[in-house]
């Protein structure tokens, strides 16, 4: 039998002969948008991971998962998916410093006044609980343990390097002259270990690592 529904409240039945006679129509329901996929990298144990999210949480240009092969908390943002490429979302200011910046109310730039001193505008900024630091869970053991063992030989040499160069550090920090020997190893450490962190392979971190 046909479902009948009333245009406007009737006290009688409604007929078919009704021209208030509405035939019921099952809608199809709409299929929800696909979520964006990003790819994040661990900086230590370099192990690529996926997520489908609609918001990455963000701090200090990180995203702040955990790492489920070596335990790191804060990854590489390396894109997001865009058909067959991986895309950054970037955003810039319409004027230059100039005028969103400016410590006038006279704005002479092409946006008419729409952006003028936003760069000075007084933001209030407050903590909100979102919960447990995630963690991405590895794909299997075997990976999980090369991860491991990836990252804590990466970390070890990090280590080091530091520890060889961060008495220099002090030492010029304290305002005492380094001989030029020390000033040349100084520098050159601290090159080498920001090579390594710059590096996308273990072996090219590695390598910058030798001392």
């Amino acid at each position: 039998m046909s479902a009948y529904v009333p245009a406007l409240p009737f006290t009688e039945p409604l007929t078919p002969e009704t021209p208030a006679y509405v035939p019921a129509v099952s809608l199809p329901t709409p299929a929800a948008p696909a979520l964006p996929r990003h790819f994040l990298r661990c900086p230590d144990c370099l192990e690529v991971m996926a997520v489908d999210v609609a918001r990455l949480p963000w701090e200090f240009s990180q995203v702040q998962y955990t790492c489920g092969y070596c335990g790191r908390t804060g990854l590489d943002h390396m894109g997001r998916v865009q058909i067959d490429r991986l895309v950054k979302d970037r955003s810039r200011c319409a004027c230059d410093d100039r005028c969103t910046s400016a410590r006038g109310p006279i704005c002479v730039c092409h946006c008419a006044g729409k952006n003028h001193g936003a760069g000075i505008l007084a933001r209030i900024y407050y903590t909100e609980d979102q919960g447990k630091v995630p963690t991405l869970k590895p794909a299997n053991d075997n990976r999980r343990a090369r991860a491991v063992k990836t990252a804590a030989e990466y970390l070890d040499a990090l280590t080091k390097i530091r520890d060889a160069f961060l008495p220099l550090v002090d030492r010029r920090a304290k305002g005492e002259f380094l001989p030029r020997a020390d000033w040349d190893r100084m520098t050159a450490l601290q090159f080498k270990y920001r090579k390594a962190i710059a590096a996308k392979t273990h072996a090219a971190r590695m390598k910058a690592l030798t001392f």
